[in-house]
């Protein structure tokens, strides 16, 4: 499933060592090379492809910085770029992070009613009204196609029923399709194909964010224990946490931002 931001950009705002290969680095060496060498350290004990058969664990023993890791022993496994293996450190709980993302971006995703992360050749199908404008379910929204059926008692042909992209405009970023004609005022006689959500190179930094603040949040409290609770005392410092699915910042960004508006 993919997210709004990576579990290796969560690790890296939490300031755990992450990283991905991003140039192949052949097994029987010991050099492996990664997208960012940052927080790592010589002696740091490192995985590399955790959850793929891939999957070996190495020792630090010199760091080129911003360009690979050397390792101590050889490579067991060949790590491709095309794979994208994560690299990490072993002492860090990369997976509990990893479903804290998890349920984050379901949350986010749900609350916003939207779904963010790019579908390419999404189908929905709509009931015609009379009228000639239609809000697609989801937006930002790309390639459209849209087919409106010859027959109502028929399945769609995509052949014979695909209408020409120039008797039509959308509106990428509110998902509106206006046809220059009229829509048939029958029930799921109208389909539309077409990409909808972000790229992972377009996803906003600031939805990003939100992702990252309540993964820490989350991810802190369950180092403390404290997930239950409304406020805590240790060692005569009190500190109360906020109620809510999500802290002020987030829902202000999320309400002012995300949420799915429809005039």
């Amino acid at each position: 499933m993919s997210k709004i931001v990576s579990d290796n950009e969560i690790l890296s705002f939490l300031g755990f060592p992450a990283s991905t290969v991003d140039q192949d680095s052949v097994s029987g060496q010991k050099v492996l090379y990664i997208l960012d060498t940052i927080n790592f350290e010589i002696g740091d004990e490192v995985v590399a492809g955790r959850g793929t058969i891939r999957n070996e664990t190495k020792v630090i023993d010199t760091i080129q910085n911003g360009i690979s890791l050397t390792m101590t022993e050889n490579l067991v496994y060949t790590h491709l770029e095309i794979n994208a293996d994560t690299i990490e450190t072993s002492i860090q709980d990369a997976a509990m992070i990893s479903t804290l993302n998890l349920a984050v971006d379901k949350q986010v995703k749900n609350y916003c009613a939207r779904n963010f992360n790019e579908e390419i050749g999404h189908i929905e199908y709509c009931d015609g009204d009379g009228g000639n404008e239609i809000l697609l379910e989801d937006y930002p929204v790309s390639s459209v196609l849209m087919y409106i059926k010859s027959d109502t008692e028929e399945e769609f042909d995509d052949d014979e029923d695909l209408i020409d992209s120039e008797d039509y405009v959308f509106y990428p970023d509110i998902g509106l399709i206006h046809y220059y004609g009229q829509f048939p005022d029958s029930h799921r006689s109208i389909k539309f194909v077409y990409t909808r959500g972000y790229s992972d190179d377009d996803m906003p930094e600031d939805l990003k964010l939100v992702c990252k603040v309540e993964v820490k949040n989350n991810y802190e409290r369950m180092k403390e224990n404290t997930m239950n609770l409304k406020s805590n005392s240790l060692a005569g410092m009190s500190k109360s946490y906020q109620e809510g699915l999500f802290c002020d910042f987030s829902k202000n960004i999320l309400d002012g931002f995300y949420v799915k508006k429809r005039a």
